[in-house]
């Protein structure tokens, strides 16, 4: 079972600013186009991260309590004292 809120809520958002960021606003910069597309590029690869990683995500039950039958629960513990 995929997550959708880590997909798009997520990993989609950050392709499309990583996108924008390096196709849009890096050549507006002069001086420091690499660096900004640097970042751009970096932020839709974590963003695709993020999306792999939200297609893998499976919710888990709690099942990390013992269960213990009912009958084993009433038990008395008694000390002998000399």
């Amino acid at each position: 079972m995929t997550s959708k809120a880590i997909i798009f809520g997520v990993g989609l958002p950050m392709v499309i600013f990583g996108a924008f960021i390096a196709l849009a606003i890096a050549p507006l910069a002069e001086g420091v186009v690499s660096t900004i597309e640097f970042v751009g590029s970096l932020i839709g690869i974590l963003g695709v991260v993020f999306m792999i990683s939200g297609m893998f995500y499976k919710k888990r039950n709690n099942y990390s309590r013992i269960i213990v039958p009912k009958k084993f629960t009433s038990f008395k513990i008694t000390f002998q004292t000399k």
